[in-house]
């Protein structure tokens, strides 16, 4: 039997105890997990299988996104120098506002 964590029993319990930490906690391992071995000096992939463990989703979008038909198109959007903004395609002005000089401005304050 071989010190590598794939085959040894050492390494067998040690994935054991991560699926029955799971199920103690009542929370999902990933599908694919990596565990350290000492005899190659790296980590190999380990996978598990267990329905009741494992998230399947894991790496999903946690919703489902539409899809638009057609990609999304740049808008232009002037600079307004009176209240220091860009203007949406309606150019409606926000007024006149204090502009902050962030060169200039100290921190706390």
């Amino acid at each position: 039997m071989s010190d590598c964590v794939l085959e040894s029993e050492s390494g067998a319990l040690q994935r054991r105890r991560m699926v029955d930490a799971a199920k103690a906690l009542d929370c999902k391992l990933r599908p694919n997990e990596l565990q350290y071995c000492e005899y190659h000096r790296n980590n190999h992939l380990i996978e598990f299988n267990d329905p009741e463990v494992v998230d399947m989703r894991y790496g999903a979008a946690p919703v489902d996104i539409p899809i638009s038909d057609k990609p999304d198109q740049y808008q232009f959007r002037s600079y307004c120098r009176v209240c220091h903004a860009y203007h949406t395609s309606n150019q409606q002005c926000g007024g006149e506002r204090e502009v902050v000089e962030w060169e200039k401005k100290e921190i706390g304050i």
